[in-house]
């Protein structure tokens, strides 16, 4: 496994085009604008919101290299998404740089898309991480990805808003927002302007979809607690996994009626082992319990990544101990399992869940797990406690 990180939730700034060698010139649709009827309008996702950067694991750093899909799709006159008119289809893009910007383009001729004339847009997000789709098909007005996980990857979806475009535009005092209302006194809801989102028309106003990729898998980040504080014990953990996981989902990457959470759909019809890696992608974790002296918490490896909507996990892991008899030694490995009740109902996506597991000896350990929201890390949540 790369050391990689995952975005919490960005705003993208992209600026893209359509491919075609004469692009069509998106000519002025109100009387206010200047428009010298030369210029294309380039399709542009607004960063006017501050990037959150986090990593997957708490221990890595963010990786400016990831792979965002994008996608840009035409509406048709009932303001319906035409399948059959996809300006930008699935093309990757490189998640922010420094300055919270990346650049669409179409990478075969090296061109960013433009706004095709009297047409509106809505764009769609995904990123899946390293994982390759077994299959990508088209579900009514949808297009969805059907992917398995190992428990390493992260998993988000991002869409535009058109109602937040639109407040934001009426509540921000501009030279453009000034000549709409004189254009347009009437709409005061935006409910017009809507109508015509996202297009040259509304580029041309400085209005820019935003794109904000949310987590829909559950995470687990597991500590150690050396519960014996005994630096003879020669206690470790050698491996741990999630037993018997949900490992199948359809992820539906454009969709009008689904959005966030809802756009993961599991399936009950896959199961594997969800294994827990180190930095270095190895599942040999040979974590040291005795950490000189401390009964502070630890953390074992990354994390994991599991489908939400479960009311519990079946966890697993391997302590192992050396011990040494008539002058030779062997290794003794005991496989500990233990149940992760949710704390309240079911896992929820982009919800961070620590589990504490106190380890005494070879036979006795004592689980504790946490909840915590996906961007901090400093409430975790107890999980069934052994008195």
């Amino acid at each position: 496994m790369k050391k990689f990180s995952i975005i919490a939730f960005v705003v993208l700034a992209a600026f893209s085009c359509s491919k075609q060698e004469t692009p069509v010139v998106a000519l002025p649709q109100d009387p206010d604008e200047v428009f010298t009827g030369e210029e294309r309008i380039p399709i542009t996702f607004g960063s006017d919101i501050a990037t959150l950067v986090e990593t997957k694991a708490a221990v890595t750093a963010f990786n400016q290299n990831q792979d965002l899909h994008i996608y840009g799709i035409a509406r048709d006159g009932n303001d319906n998404l035409n399948l059959n008119n996809i300006i930008i289809d699935d093309v990757t893009s490189k998640s922010p740089a420094g300055d919270g910007q990346i650049y669409v383009e179409d990478r075969a001729s090296g061109t960013y898309y433009y706004y095709q004339y009297n047409t509106n847009y809505s764009f769609f997000g995904y990123y899946i991480d390293n994982i390759t789709p077994r299959r990508k098909r088209t579900v009514g007005n949808e297009i969805a990805l059907d992917l398995s996980i190992d428990g390493s990857q992260d998993v988000m979806v991002a869409r535009d808003n058109r109602d937040a475009s639109v407040a934001n535009f009426l509540d921000t005092p501009s030279e453009a927002l000034d000549k709409y209302l004189a254009s347009y006194p009437a709409d005061t809801d935006g409910s017009a302007l809507r109508k015509r989102l996202y297009s040259a028309y509304s580029a041309r106003k400085g209005i820019t979809p935003e794109l904000r990729f949310k987590h829909v898998l559950s995470r687990f980040v597991f500590h150690i607690v050396d519960g014996s504080v005994n630096p003879e014990a020669n206690l470790k953990v050698d491996s741990l996994w999630i037993a018997g996981a949900k490992t199948d989902a359809t992820l539906y990457v454009v969709s009008e009626s689904r959005s966030g959470a809802a756009c993961l759909v599991p399936s009950d019809a896959q199961t594997d082992n969800l294994y827990l890696l180190d930095a270095d992608g190895n599942d040999v974790l040979n974590h040291t319990v005795y950490h000189g002296g401390s009964t502070e918490p630890v953390q074992l490896g990354e994390s994991l990544m599991a489908m939400p909507g479960e009311t519990s996990y079946n966890l697993a892991f391997v302590l192992k101990q050396d011990e040494v008899n008539g002058g030779t030694t062997r290794t003794v490995r005991r496989v500990q399992t233990a149940v992760i009740n949710m704390p309240s109902g079911e896992s929820q996506p982009g919800v961070s869940y620590t589990v504490n597991i106190t380890v005494y000896s070879l036979e006795k350990i004592v689980l504790d797990v946490s909840l915590e929201p996906w961007d901090t890390y400093d409430t975790p949540i107890n999980i069934g406690e052994d008195d």
